[in-house]
């Protein structure tokens, strides 16, 4: 009869001692003749040979490789009976340290490689997992002889496994010659075997090219009331390639089809041809400029245009409160574009009055104004000071406005009539230039025109309507207007 166990087991299986020794203890036989065991290692086909102790160790093993053993017991009586085998059990001998740095496995882009996408990431791909060291990722303009330095520990680089992703801020520049550096330690790998690094400007270099038309719309446009759209894009072609006049192609009814207009800077369209033929609508739209390069490579990019905008005067220039008061009209956020505030942009219409008082505003230089609406405000508001208003469309005095005051010259832009239901008064006395247009006078407040000289000059005829007086010069010194042109008297008192 065989010892007890059979078959044979293991009391501790195979395990690891040293790079090239493995060590196991079978479980304790029992047999009223005595035991010895037999270790077997079935993958070299080794074994212990019949020893009394229940402890084997093996030596001279190759490092990391794996070995199976089994182990079997016999008693010692003349007939040897001996127990089955063990289930295998299986072991690796220790790793060899690892002292080989990491190598690169891939760059992205590739080295001399073309690159289209300006706005891509670096990528360096290792054979092993890495983690960042010290040191830093050099991206070198060869073309331009400049270059950015990012640390290893910068947001813009990552380490991710085997992968080092660097992932500039800006976009690279195009049909430009780069190389990236890394400096020597930047990454390292588990055992901390530092990358080499790349020292030079040969082992990871690309050339950059534009892939496509680089389009601007010269937008956002402003349209006044009574003005044109003059157009005005331009275009980068792409790499190699060049744009002829036809190549610009804009969709002004937003229909997504182009040409209804071509070229750049297409001839000026007008106000009434934009809202007419092409449907726009007054306040804001959107229209798109297609650019096709010879190449065939095209961008579409969309702007703004805005017909008959009205801008609100804030003294406050702030978003928060709109208010009434005095103020320097080119000043910044002096207006306001709904609930936004913005600058003055020139052929806008000019409102002022909410309710609160007037104030002293000062021009500061010359500008064009589309047409003036005054709304509900008490006191006055007085405009002077530095350069010219060119007037298109006159002023409006709604009957809650206060009385208003301009000391600034005046260039009438068009035929145009002031008028209104406001009984405030209306005060120039800076001169006015008819610049060949009929000016029609409605309002029913008095209308005060004097100054030292040619209180209106210039080509074109008055026309006075409505109930209110009309006073040309100051107190009682005589007229000083020289305009030419019929005067017509339909309505109220001239003086």
């Amino acid at each position: 009869t065989p010892p007890s166990p059979s078959p044979m087991t293991f009391a501790s299986p195979p395990a690891t001692v040293d790079l090239e020794t493995i060590t196991m203890t079978a479980s304790t036989a029992s047999d009223i003749n005595g035991v010895e065991y037999y270790f077997e290692n079935t993958t070299n086909s080794t074994n212990s040979g019949w020893q009394d102790s229940p402890v084997y160790t093996e030596t001279n093993l190759q490092p990391a490789t794996p070995y199976t053993y089994r182990v079997r017991a016999r008693d010692k009586s003349a007939n040897q009976n001996a127990t089955a085998f063990s289930a295998p059990a299986s072991a690796n001998t220790g790793n060899l340290p690892d002292v080989t740095p990491p190598q690169v496995a891939t760059l992205s882009p590739a080295d001399g490689s073309t690159v289209s996408n300006l706005a891509g990431n670096l990528v360096v791909t290792f054979d092993e997992p890495v983690l960042k060291g010290t040191g830093s990722i050099t991206l070198k303009n060869l073309s331009d002889a400049s270059e950015v330095v990012f640390g290893i520990n910068d947001t813009a680089v990552t380490v991710s496994g085997s992968t080092l992703t660097l992932n500039p801020p800006a976009d690279l520049l195009y049909e430009k010659t780069y190389a990236v550096q890394i400096s020597s330690g930047a990454v390292a790998d588990i055992s901390n075997n530092p990358f080499i690094g790349i020292s030079d400007d040969s082992t990871w270099s690309f050339t950059t090219v534009l892939a496509n038309p680089i389009v601007n719309t010269g937008g956002p446009y402003v349209v006044p009331t009574g003005s044109s759209l003059s157009l005005n894009g331009s275009a980068i072609p792409s790499t190699g390639a060049t744009i002829a006049p036809s190549g610009y192609a804009w969709d002004l009814n937003r229909d997504n089809v182009f040409g209804e207009v071509t070229g750049a800077t297409p001839a000026a369209i007008a106000d009434t041809v934009l809202t007419g033929t092409y449907g726009m609508v007054l306040g804001q739209n959107t229209i798109k400029l297609k650019v096709t390069d010879s190449l065939g490579n095209s961008t579409t990019v969309t702007t703004i245009v805005k017909i008959g905008v009205n801008l609100s005067w804030d003294s406050n220039v702030s978003s928060a409160n709109q208010q009434d008061g005095a103020g320097t009209w080119l000043n910044a956020n002096q207006w306001r574009d709904g609930t936004v505030n913005s600058n003055w942009i020139s052929g806008c219409t000019a409102n002022f009055g909410v309710n609160g008082g007037g104030g002293a505003v000062t021009l500061g230089a010359s500008t064009t104004v589309g047409a003036f609406v005054f709304n509900a405000f008490s006191g006055t508001y007085t405009i002077s000071g530095g350069g010219v208003l060119t007037v298109n469309n006159g002023f409006t005095n709604n009957s809650s406005s206060g009385a208003v005051t301009l000391s600034t010259p005046l260039i009438l832009g068009g035929p145009q009539t002031w008028g209104g239901t406001s009984t405030g008064a209306l005060t120039f006395t800076g001169g006015i230039t008819n610049n060949g247009h009929t000016l029609t006078i409605g309002v029913n407040g008095n209308v005060t025109m004097s100054a030292t000289s040619n209180v209106i000059s210039g080509g074109g005829g008055l026309t006075k309507n409505g109930t209110g007086n009309l006073l040309l010069g100051s107190g009682g010194t005589p007229p000083a207007h020289s305009y030419t042109g019929p005067t017509i008297i339909n309505g109220g008192v001239v003086m």
